[in-house]
Formats: C-alpha cells, structure tokens, sequence
C-alpha cells in the first residue's frame, strides 16, 4: 500500500517532430497512473518549423486542455492551479539541445509540481497505458527501493515489435552483437526480458526512464555539455559511482522509433553524426585517466574507422562521414555544447 499520492511529471521535448509528438500524445493521455499524480510536460525546443501552431492546433481539435507557457512563466512558477490541466505546454525560446531542454523540464517538474518522480521520455515513442505505474512499483521495493535511482522500461523497437537491445558496456554496435551470441552480460536481450523480472544493470536505453528527483540534487542534472548523445550515457555512469541502482522493468513496455527504418532507407542524420563523434571524445576524457584514457581513445579511434566506412559505403552520406570526423577533431579540441561551426556548416539556425 502506497500511503502518499506521490507526483509523477513526464517530460517531452520537441524539436521540429511534431507528427511523432502527436503520436506519442495519443498515446500518453491515456496513460494509468493509479493512485499517482501524473503530469505531462511538453516542451517545444525552439523548434523553426510549424511545430508549436500544429501542436496547439492538435490540442484544440481534440479538446485537449492545455496550459500554454513561456520559458520565463516555467522559471518562475509563476502559474498556480497546474493540475487542472492535461498538458503543460513550455515554449523554449531557442534550441538548448537534448540536454539543456530537458534540464528546464526536469527543473520545472522538480519546482514547480513538486515531483517526486521525473520520466524523461523521448517523443519518437509510443507508450503502454502502465509503463508509468510498472517502473513505480520498483521504487518501492523494499529494502532494495531506497537505492534505486533509475528505472527504465522494456523498449521495443516500432517498426518491428522486437526487443531492443541493451548494450551494458562501452562497445560499437557491429562488435557488441557479435559478443552478445557469446556473453550473456554484454547487453540484455529478448532472452533476458522474457521472463519479465526486474534486472540491476549497468545502462538503460536513453529514450525513457524515470529518475527520482531527489537524485539531482546529488548528482547534479544533465550535462549540457554534450548537448545531444552520450548524455544519457554520461548520467547513467554518474549514478552508478554515487553508489546507487539502475533497474530495468520488463513489465513497463514503450515502442521508440529506431533503427529499421533508417537501416532500409538507407538514412542517417548528419548532424547526429557530428555530435556522437565529438560526444564520444568528450565522455572518454570525463570518465577515463590516465593510461585508461590513451587506451579508450585510441580503441574509439580505430573503431571510427568502420564507423566512418559505414557512413561512406553502407549509407553513401558523405557528408555525415566527413561531419563524424569533424565532430572528432573538435572534440579532441575540446569543443562543448552546440557546435556553432556545425550549424553554419548545415546551414540551418
């Protein structure tokens, strides 16, 4: 038995998606949280498409209440009354990136509703009407509860319904799913997630989990240095050096739009090619000294090369090829944040 109604906030960012946000919205209003207080928090990120008046329009088609704001209203908490709203819609001024976005949403939700629980959820999903209610229940394992600060769902993949695969180490896909056939531990499969029992890894997939809020304030919010990619990557290996448990929950199920699509398309994104580069360089230098550090850069150096070769040949992008070695060499250079250089170079604000 739950004796308090706790508060849940649920975070979307928007950025020029707004037809995958609208997909994730029908799915997320119907969403069962129980006892529980539920907030949705949409934030368009600076979006230059049509994002905000197609959104807000979508909202009036489908009698959706919402409370529309502005960035400066979100820092001031200035707005009372927040529950009788379905949707909280926060309209950042410009593009902060992944991280930054999310940080402004994850201090509203931490100010301003007095969350105990933050979901921090990408807006290419869909959801199960329980994900929220499943990845709850961890937290109130006893004994264990107490040190777990991150949960995270099962994700399928939803162009296929298959299980996406979790690598639990620092290893390039292409190497990662060969180990995986030999090593039960590298990454959690279908075969892990089938008997839907709760695991303690190392990592969750970075499209949803639910952290408590309290765990900011140890170990601090996002990095917005990396801006976008490995930032998830970079929190996950925070938690697990302050001690606590990252727990996966086989019983809560989202969909994420990834991969298959893209890999019979032929498609990747240019810009996502920079930023993983360049964040890879930046997370090895974080989180590695030393002798370990030559060893980690020089090991991703040479795996960049079948990166890069994929790019080139598989994709025939050779601009993402040529942006994934730029994003290298600036981070190797030490560059953080959005990359003016890219943007100009994309030619896009």
């Amino acid at each position: 038995m739950y004796w308090a109604r706790e508060v849940i906030g649920i975070v979307v960012l928007n950025w020029n998606g707004w037809r995958d946000t609208v997909e994730l919205l029908r799915s997320l209003i119907k969403i069962v949280c129980n006892n529980l207080l539920c907030y949705i928090v949409l934030i368009d990120n600076g979006s230059n498409d049509s994002s905000v008046p197609k959104l807000i329009e979508w909202f009036r088609k489908n009698s959706v209440n919402v409370l529309v704001i502005t960035e400066e209203e979100a820092k001031s908490c200035s707005n009372t009354n927040l529950n009788l709203y379905n949707i909280i819609f926060i309209l950042n001024q410009r593009n902060y990136g992944y991280a930054g976005g999310m940080n402004k949403g994850i201090i509203f939700v931490k100010n301003c509703l007095k969350a105990d629980y933050v979901v921090l959820l990408n807006n290419d999903t869909i959801v199960d009407k329980n994900f929220v209610a499943e990845m709850y229940k961890v937290f109130k394992y006893p004994k264990i509860g107490q040190k777990i600060a991150v949960v995270g769902p099962k994700v399928l993949n939803y162009y296929t319904n298959t299980a996406v695969p979790i690598e639990q180490y620092i290893l390039p896909l292409p190497l990662a799913s060969i180990l995986i056939k030999f090593f039960d531990n590298i990454a959690v499969t279908e075969k892990h997630l089938s008997k839907e029992q709760s695991l303690i890894v190392n990592r969750l997939d970075g499209s949803c989990y639910m952290v408590k809020t309290k765990v900011f304030d140890e170990i601090g919010l996002l990095n917005e240095d990396f801006f976008t990619y490995w930032e998830d990557t970079d929190f996950f290996v925070r938690i697990k050096k302050h001690g606590y448990f990252i727990v996966l929950v086989p019983k809560s199920v989202i969909k994420h739009k990834i991969g298959a699509a893209n890999m019979i398309l032929k498609r990747v994104s240019a810009r996502a090619s920079y930023y993983f580069g360049r964040n890879a360089i930046h997370f090895i230098n974080l989180h590695y000294e030393g002798i370990n550090n030559m060893l980690a850069l020089f090991t991703f150096i040479l795996i960049s090369a079948y990166i890069f070769s994929s790019y080139l040949f598989y994709y025939r992008n050779l601009k993402a090829a040529k942006l994934f070695l730029l994003g290298i060499v600036k981070g190797l250079l030490k560059e953080r944040s959005r990359s003016t250089l890219l943007n100009l170079l994309l030619k896009q604000r």
